[in-house]
């Protein structure tokens, strides 16, 4: 079974028990866009992706 990133994103949030508001305030995001991505009704920007990855020490490497 492969995981997704958007599946790693929410899996690391959890474990370090992150909210989507803290994310977004401390990453400049709208929290409508960010939760939409996070349900898979959106894509994530490559910019914003590679922030959220380093805010949550995943690599771009985890996302494959």
């Amino acid at each position: 079974m492969v995981i997704t990133i958007r599946e790693k994103i929410i899996l690391r949030m959890r474990e370090l028990g992150v909210k989507n508001r803290a994310v977004c305030s401390d990453l400049g995001f709208k929290e409508q866009n960010f939760s939409a991505y996070l349900n898979g009704r959106r894509t994530i920007p490559h910019e914003d992706l590679e922030k959220v990855c380093m805010y949550l020490g995943l690599t771009l490497a985890d996302k494959e």
